[in-house]
């Protein structure tokens, strides 16, 4: 799957398809970690203690 980067504001940003989203267990308004390893971007949702 390919997604394209957008100006958004002053900003860039991607969207993240709804099906991605719910594979990943990732719901709106969720905290992820932003971290980048040899040019790759990966969001990666925090492990958090209950």
């Amino acid at each position: 799957m390919q997604v394209q980067v957008k100006t958004w504001g002053n900003s860039q940003g991607i969207r993240i398809p709804k099906e991605v989203l719910q594979e990943a267990a990732v719901s709106v308004d969720d905290v992820l970690d932003v971290k980048v390893s040899n040019g790759m971007i990966m969001l990666v949702k925090p492990f958090r203690h209950l």
